[in-house]
């Protein structure tokens, strides 16, 4: 769906200058597009092979809510037995 530089920020953890840098070149690249609401623009995907690359990523490293991949689940395990040392 569409997104806002400050709602991408602070869903990314980055600054807006950063955002919008970034949204300029994927811009210049065709693969975002934008639109004015009011003040705000709103920002979306405007490519389906970029779409697509984002779904085989986000399938593969995010896992589903409520669910933690094994390797964050082992990481945790070492620091508990790490302090525990």
């Amino acid at each position: 769906g569409e997104m806002s530089v400050g709602a991408l920020a602070d869903e990314l953890g980055t600054s807006q200058p950063n955002v919008s840098q970034h949204l300029a070149k994927l811009r210049a690249l065709d693969l975002v597009a934008a639109r004015r609401d009011g003040t705000t623009i709103l920002y979306s995907l405007n490519s389906r092979d970029a779409a697509a690359i984002i779904g085989v990523l986000q399938r593969r490293y995010c896992p589903p809510p409520g669910k933690v991949p094994a390797a964050k689940t082992r990481a945790k395990s070492t620091t508990k037995r790490s302090k525990a040392a």
